[in-house]
């Protein structure tokens, strides 16, 4: 797979008996494509002769080649000293082997050849009596013999890289056997960085440990990646020469990476650390006038990781945090770095706790931005911490433990700020996770309430329980109302609420006008935006496709999507997943739809909101309807009632939709007929 045009240089070199020298990285799969030029000499009729160079045999004069040598004649009493005769000797058993047939003479490895072997080697393709085939590792010294196949046009070069996405994804679907989502895709690709091994070793991992899953008919991660003791023990043999000095650096790098040179320099050996970037377990690169130093191969880290104890992590951790801090003053600019390592050293305040906990939120790391929170909790930090720790409990699907400490929060909430953030959570965490428009936890804060750009955002955000509850003409009449007041900056979520609304009830000019009025529509939100100011950046791309502007729509779908796939957790990749479906259902592509309706659905069951999950349940299902697959269909539809939250008004006409053409796809067609008079039905009531 991805071999194309390597497997061609092979193949005609081959054919034409010129030979081939295979160089590349270690585990490229080097030594897979030899084989299948090997496979195609021994189908054009050619003997075949099999040699594997290591380390041990390097160190014995024609160790390499011992097993289809002779034995040395001691009647003749032949001196090894004689090279010439010796050379020509062994060349003739070899050649004799073959019995007039064509040589092919396959060795693996032979950078690692000893002296003998290799001039050997060379001499059979200097003397055309055989066509040479070798792989050699790029990096490593090699011997002059084996130098001068290639340079010596003796041999064709061919050099293995490493694969490219678009080889990486096709080979995941040829070894799973159905497409696997861009997310995980793209995850698994930046972890074996292009190495096939490595891609294996992670896939089977993963499955093993359940955490590479089909669901739907589409393969996702829904797990951490973790080495296999196989891809252990590879590494580990790569990393078992190193010394104690160089050992210890490499721990280092592991824990703390990226390290600046200087805060690398302060706690491990400098010549080690050269040894190291010599021998490409890690890497250095400039970062504007630092240089930065990381691990060479993310699977470096995951191997080393296995042999650090808890122990010596936090000594580790703790020694790498006090330099940074001694380094600045206390001040970094890498602020979820210095609090993780304080996290696992130890000794980390309060504020630089709950100042990296926010850092990680921005990013959609929840998991780690509650545990900084709740250490930052530890350490003495109140409100703001606690607000976090219970904002990541909801992001992470646990409504009931976020319920309960936000309401505690609300009986200390003081000020406006304090009391409308906790009571914004909480009706975002009742209904995204629970499906309940508890409009009463906006209306109670709101009345008392002095600030009024808090007051406007509360009952902002009430419009959406209005749209859920009611349906699309009562959220239009209810924004109305609030939106032509004096502007005071908030008021996002009506907006949103207004602008999708409208495009349901058909009223594109006037939610065009309606989205033209507001910059955060018309801007490429941050990825550590709300989810308002996304779900308003996805209501323009709506608009364009219910107007036919589809290919204005998938431009600014598929860039924005190339941008937020960097932070594959997000909610932001949901929602423009979700209107991916939904433009390629317009476009009349139901499986690339279905694809992505299933990377949305997914993604908000992951985020613990199976209340929004319900759009793209909706439209993977009449995907799959629509190209006939029925049962798969019922299937969806089936997980989607499963859910088991109120019924959400705008868009269970779709859900009504999608039943139609599932039982259509299933030839019951007056069920089909019944179901979609019952959606223009509601359609018109809502």
């Amino acid at each position: 797979m991805g071999r194309s045009n390597e497997l061609r240089q092979l193949t005609t070199a081959l054919l034409a008996r010129r030979g081939a020298v295979i160089s590349g990285a270690a585990a490229v799969g080097k030594t897979t494509l030899a084989v299948t030029g090997v496979e195609l000499a021994e189908r054009r009729g050619m003997s075949v002769a099999r040699a594997m160079a290591t380390r041990a045999s390097r160190s014995l004069p024609f160790g390499a080649l011992a097993s289809m040598l002779p034995p040395d004649p001691g009647d003749e009493r032949l001196s090894r000293e004689n090279h010439g005769d010796l050379l020509r000797r062994y060349a003739k058993a070899i050649i004799d082997a073959a019995e007039g047939r064509p040589l092919l003479m396959f060795v693996d490895d032979a950078h690692l050849l000893d002296n003998g072997s290799a001039t050997l080697v060379h001499q059979l393709a200097l003397s055309r009596t055989a066509t040479v085939l070798t792989t050699v590792r790029s990096g490593e010294q090699a011997p002059d013999a084996v130098v001068a196949l290639w340079k010596d046009a003796l041999a064709d070069r061919i050099e293995v890289g490493m694969l490219d996405a678009a080889a990486i994804e096709q080979l995941l679907v040829s070894v799973l056997g159905g497409p696997v989502d861009d997310a995980s895709a793209r995850q698994l690709a930046d972890r074996c960085r292009g190495n096939p091994l490595f891609l294996r070793e992670l896939v089977m991992g993963a499955l093993n440990a359940d955490a590479l899953v089909e669901d739907g008919g589409l393969w996702r991660l829904q797990g951490n990646l973790r080495p296999t003791a196989r891809l252990i023990d590879l590494v580990a043999f790569r990393l078992g020469d190193l010394t104690g000095p160089e050992r210890a650096a490499l721990e280092l790098v592991t824990v703390g990476e990226p390290l600046e040179q200087e805060e690398l320099a302060e706690l491990a050996d400098p010549a080690s650390v050269d040894a190291l970037e010599q021998k490409g377990l890690i890497t250095s690169r400039p970062d504007g006038r630092r240089v930065r130093v990381w691990l060479a191969h993310p699977v470096y880290g995951d191997v080393m990781r296995v042999g650090i104890t808890a122990l010596r992590e936090q000594r580790i951790a703790r020694s790498l945090a006090e330099v940074i801090e001694a380094a600045r003053g206390g001040r970094t600019n890498d602020t979820i770095r210095l609090a993780s390592l304080r996290l696992t050293g130890g000794g980390g305040s309060a504020d630089l706790l709950l100042a990296g906990a926010i850092a990680a939120r921005t990013r959609h790391d929840h998991g780690l931005a509650e545990r900084l929170a709740r250490a930052a909790i530890e350490e003495g930090a109140n409100f703001a911490a606690r607000y976090v720790a219970a904002e990541a409990a909801h992001y992470q699907g646990r409504p009931e433990q976020a319920e309960i400490e936000l309401a505690e929060l609300a009986t200390e909430a003081v000020g406006d700020p304090e009391r409308a953030r906790v009571a914004l959570l909480r009706f975002d965490n009742a209904f995204f996770l629970r499906g309940r428009a508890e409009l009463r936890l906006l209306d109670d804060v709101a009345q008392g309430m002095t600030d009024s750009s808090w007051r406007d955002e509360l009952l902002s955000r009430r419009v959406v329980g209005t749209a859920a509850s009611r349906g699309p003409r009562a959220a239009v009449e209810e924004a109305s109302a609030l939106l032509p007041r004096p502007d005071t900056g908030a008021r996002n979520a009506a907006r949103m609420v207004m602008a999708y609304s409208l495009i349901r009830l058909g009223r594109l000019t006037a939610a065009t006008e309606h989205l033209g009025q507001s910059a955060d529509s018309a801007a490429i939100p941050a990825l550590d935006e709300p989810w308002d100011r996304w779900a308003l950046f996805g209501y323009r791309a709506a608009a364009l496709i219910y107007g036919g502007r589809l290919h204005e729509a998938e431009e600014l779908l598929i860039h924005t999507y190339d941008l937020a796939i960097e932070q594959p957790g997000s909610q932001a990749l949901a929602i423009l997943t979700r209107w991916l479906a939904v433009l390629h259902l317009e476009q009349g592509r139901p499986k690339s739809a279905f694809r992505r309706a299933s990377e949305s659905y997914t993604l908000f069951r992951q985020l613990g909101q199976p209340y929004t999950s319900r759009w793209p349940y909706g439209h993977a299902a009449l995907a799959l309807a629509l190209v006939g697959q029925a049962d798969r269909a019922a299937e969806t539809l089936a997980a989607h009632d499963a859910l088991d939250v109120t019924p959400l008004l705008p868009n269970e006409t779709e859900i009504l939709q999608a039943r139609a053409w599932t039982v259509a796809a299933a030839g019951d067609l007056p069920a089909a007929r019944d179901q979609l008079e019952a959606a223009a039905e509601l359609g018109e009531q809502i």
